[in-house]
């Protein structure tokens, strides 16, 4: 026995899963996290151009390989987009607080 899940639900999910990326990254913007707001903006767009185009409603049940080599393109080229705009002498900038990291322990 199978169980089908409508298509359009799969959908409306990601586009949620998507959108609350982009009101995180938005939120950050309140913060001093970064210093041009300009890249962290035009990554949410470049983003959301793309969450837009790979989850609309075709007809098409494959994505096409150009639209699935764009979507490739813009997940490589936003992190160093947003990467170097990024204060990395911030406190509480790195994931592990300094002093805490294993190697550290050690010593």
């Amino acid at each position: 026995m199978t169980i089908g899940v409508p298509r359009a639900l799969i959908i409306a999910l990601a586009g949620v899963f998507s959108g609350y990326h982009l009101v995180l990254a938005a939120y950050s913007l309140t913060f001093p996290y970064a210093s041009e707001t300009g890249a962290v903006i035009a990554g949410m767009l470049l983003y959301a151009i793309v969450t837009a185009a790979v989850l609309w409603p075709t007809r098409e049940t494959r994505m096409p390989v150009w639209l699935a080599a764009f979507a490739l393109g813009v997940a490589i080229a936003l992190p160093p987009l947003i990467t170097v705009v990024l204060d990395p002498m911030r406190p509480g900038a790195t994931a592990t607080p300094p002093g805490t990291s294993p190697r550290s322990a050690r010593s």
